[in-house]
């Protein structure tokens, strides 16, 4: 089999926020420029507050990412970093929206999920890392998920949840979720059928 490569999706309102976020920068140096004393230095104070969220954010975007299926591996990438996971280990994929990955994600990092003296089961660990798309953990990224549900285009989107051996999950944000899915789905099959994959 020929290695299967599937890019990432990006947040476009990420992109409407940064373009925004510069007019504004802008608007504000030119109204300091105008104006004089504290007015003046408050204006651009935050003109610079602002052009930093931007930059980073800028910076955040430009990382490359995106997931390349092989004959006996899935490989995760993000800028220089790799996470090489062996099929063998993978359990299942499934599509989900971007709202009940937030959802699935909280209730796995909240403290109450990791288990309790009365034998409850651990919670499963998640990776995130791997996913372009924001979702809503912590207060900035929960206003922009709030903000996207304003677009069709970002609430239809589908993640992947990947589940592997040991309890663990990575979400994953393909452009064509349901394309990997059903690749990765068939390349499992195969390994079952030569029992060199995870049982069903």
């Amino acid at each position: 089999m020929a290695t299967k490569y599937f890019h990432s999706s990006r947040s476009q309102g990420a992109l409407l926020f940064m373009a925004a976020g510069f007019v504004l920068s802008v608007a504000l140096f030119v109204a300091a420029i105008r104006m004089g004393g504290t007015k003046a230095l408050l204006a651009v104070v935050l003109a610079a507050l602002l052009l930093g969220v931007v930059a980073w954010m800028g910076k955040r975007r430009s990382v490359p990412l995106g997931y390349e299926l092989h004959v006996d591996e899935l490989v995760l990438r993000r800028g220089a970093e790799a996470v090489h996971l062996p099929l063998e280990s993978v359990l299942d994929a499934n599509l989900i929206d971007r709202f009940t990955a937030r959802d699935y994600v909280v209730q796995a990092r909240s403290p109450g999920a990791q288990g309790s003296s009365h034998g409850a089961p651990a919670a499963t660990a998640i990776e995130t890392h791997y996913c372009g798309v924001p979702f809503g953990m912590g207060r900035a990224a929960a206003i922009h998920a709030d903000l996207a549900q304003l677009s069709i285009r970002d609430f239809r989107r589908n993640l992947v949840l990947l589940r592997v051996r040991g309890g663990g999950a990575y979400l994953l944000s393909p452009k064509h979720g349901s394309k990997m899915i059903s690749t990765l789905g068939n390349v499992l099959d195969e390994m079952r059928k030569d029992g060199t994959g995870p049982a069903a």
